[in-house]
Order: structure tokens, then sequence, then C-alpha cells
């Protein structure tokens, strides 16, 4: 019985071996050939689909980097049509003020060249104006408003711009006549600079008159031209033992304010 077990072990093995050795001189060929007919359709298949999503994505990156740049286009012309808006406009404000300062004749007594105020440092008391050594500017000239206020002197001069010293800044000093409107006469002094927009008036005698709001204005200098208005007298300090007396100034300009300003040339 065991014999027999193992006799049918054997015969089944030998079939076995026999179909795998069929199978591969013969067989082989043909199993080979059905898979690759069954896998070539579907490799062609994802093939061709690969093909076409790279088509897609490759489309779908060139149609957004093409709307960029027509965004980038539309924002360029966006800005140079802002631009030129505000150039009008800025054209625009100095007709204006330039019809305003020859309507005081401002124009016909002093030789100006018009500027903008472009930054402000009132911790030093001064400005930017955006004219320079390139526009023909030179150290202390007079910046005055349309309305014939003083403003300052130009300070540092650079190429493209220049800064200006104003009438606040700290340490400076302007010979002044105060007018009394009633008595119709001028009062000598000194305006001296405190410091952001602070006015001292000095060294006005002590027997002089001197009333609140009073007005302050330049005496004529070889930097300045006179009647250049800096502000009105807001309180008077009388001081014991003192020559002179002193007040505080309400100025006339606010340096956050100003826009256009004009540099006295010649006067």
């Amino acid at each position: 019985m065991a014999r027999r077990k193992k006799s049918s072990y054997i015969i089944v093995f030998l079939i076995a071996f026999g179909l795998i050795l069929i199978l591969n001189w013969t067989g082989g060929d043909y199993i080979k050939q059905g898979a690759l007919a069954f896998i070539n359709p579907v490799e062609n298949f994802l093939q061709k689909q690969t093909t076409v999503v790279r088509k897609n994505i490759s489309s779908w990156f060139y149609s957004k980097s093409k709307l960029r740049s027509k965004v980038e286009k539309l924002t360029n012309e966006n800005s140079q049509l802002l631009f030129q808006i505000n150039k009008e406009k800025s054209f625009q404000e100095e007709n204006v003020q330039l019809r305003k300062a020859l309507g005081l004749e401002i124009n016909q007594e002093m030789d100006l060249r018009a500027v903008k105020n472009i930054g402000v440092r009132l911790n030093r008391g001064e400005i930017l104006i955006n004219k320079g050594e390139d526009d023909g500017l030179r150290e202390n000239q007079t910046v005055i408003t349309p309305n014939k206020e003083i403003v300052g002197t130009s300070n540092r001069i650079y190429p493209h711009y220049s800064t200006v010293k104003t009438i606040f800044t700290e340490g400076s000093s302007w010979k002044v006549f105060v007018y009394d409107q009633k008595s119709d006469s001028r009062i000598e002094g000194v305006i001296r600079g405190k410091g952001y927009s602070d006015l001292e008036l000095d060294l006005v005698p002590i027997q002089t008159p001197l009333e609140k709001n009073n007005i302050v204005v330049t005496q004529e200098s070889s930097f300045w031209p006179a009647d250049l208005i800096i502000g009105e007298i807001n309180k008077i300090y009388l001081q014991d033992l003192e020559s002179f007396k002193k007040a505080s100034v309400t100025p006339r300009i606010n340096l956050n304010e100003l826009s256009l300003l004009f540099i006295v040339k010649s006067f």
C-alpha cells in the first residue's frame, strides 16, 4: 500500500515536471503573446491618458501665466494712469497757487522757483523739498508760501532734493518787526525757534508797548526780503530786572500742511 502511494506521487511529479517542460518549449511564447496582447492596449490607453493630462496641465499653467501677465500689464497701466492723474492734479494745484501768488504780486517783487514739500522732520524743525543742486538751488535761499509767509532757508543741498531749516529750528533766530495796528508803528525784535512749532519773540525793549495779536514780519536781510509774515503775538511775558520783553508767537504756518512752496532766487 505504501509502495502504491509512493509510486502515485512519483507519477504526479513526473507529469507536472513534463508539463512544465512542454510549456517552456512549446507554449511559453503563446502565453507571453497572450499576456502582451492584454497588456499592450492597457499600456497604450494609459500613455494616451498621460499625454492628455500633460497637455491639460501645460495648458493650465500657460493660461495662468498668460493671465498673470495680463494682470501685471493692467496693474502697470493702472499705476501709470494714477500717476498721470496725480501729476495732473499736482499741476492744477500748482497753477492755482501760482495764480494766487501772482494775485498777491509777490512774483513781481521776487524771482521765485516753485518747489514741493516732500517730508517733515518736526524734531529737527526741518522739511525736505523736491529740488536740489541740479535744479540750481543753493544754500541760504529763502523758502516762502504763496501767502507770503516765511518757512525758512535752504540748508543742505543734494543733487535732487534739499533740506530747509525752518523758523522753528531750535537755536535759529530771525530779525523781525512787530506791527502795532493801533499806533501804526513797528517795533524791532528777534524771533527764536524753540523746536517743533514753538516761536518766541525776544529783545523787545521793556518800555515798548506790545499787545496780543500784533503781527510779526521779517526785517530785510541779505538772505530774505522784508515783510514776510511769521505770525501773531499770543502771550507777553514781563519779567522784573529784565531790559527786554518776551512773547510767545502763534505761527501762521503748519509744517505738516505745507505743499507748494517757493524758493526766493532773488529780490
